[in-house]
């Protein structure tokens, strides 16, 4: 039986009808077209399908679309532009990544660390990226870049 639900992705209202079964991540990738979702093991283990919801990391596809009634999604591209830079810089500066499919889901969670935690030592990012897998970096030069990305963000404030 389909149902309606209204929600925002990336500030902009959307409502989709969609079968009550269906998860967050094949309504974002098919009926809204947002591809830089990532599907990965469809079993919330890898975190290459993060979403921000209300700010806080989510795996979309552990997430039934009617869960978003009334809720704020924020993938990559809604991601704040100062913010994005910053992590954006200093992924490349670190390598810390190389595949790039995990990419978006790093750092949508980096993003919501640094929106709490302003300093953030490695046991932080540690826990806040326990969500999200990288096969390729050995997560050094990750941590190594949301460190740089807060030093970064703090000079400017």
């Amino acid at each position: 039986m389909p149902v309606e639900v209204s929600f925002q992705v990336n500030a902009k209202p959307i409502t989709v009808s969609c079968d009550a079964h269906e998860m967050l991540i094949d309504t974002a990738r098919e009926r809204l077209d947002v591809k830089e979702l990532r599907v990965s093991c469809d079993q919330n283990a890898c975190g290459a399908c993060t979403v921000l919801i209300d700010g806080e990391p989510a795996a979309s596809c552990s997430v039934f679309t009617f869960m978003a009634e009334g809720r704020a999604i924020t993938t990559l591209s809604g991601l704040d532009r100062r913010i994005y830079a910053e992590l954006t810089a200093a992924f490349k500066a670190h390598g810390a990544f190389q595949c790039g499919f995990c990419y978006s889901g790093m750092l949508l969670s980096a993003a919501a660390l640094l929106g709490r935690i302003d300093t953030p030592v490695r046991a932080d990012i540690v826990a806040w990226l326990c969500g999200n897998i990288c096969r390729c970096t050995g997560y050094e030069p990750i941590v190594a870049a949301i460190v740089a990305a807060a030093d970064a963000l703090r000079s400017q404030a």
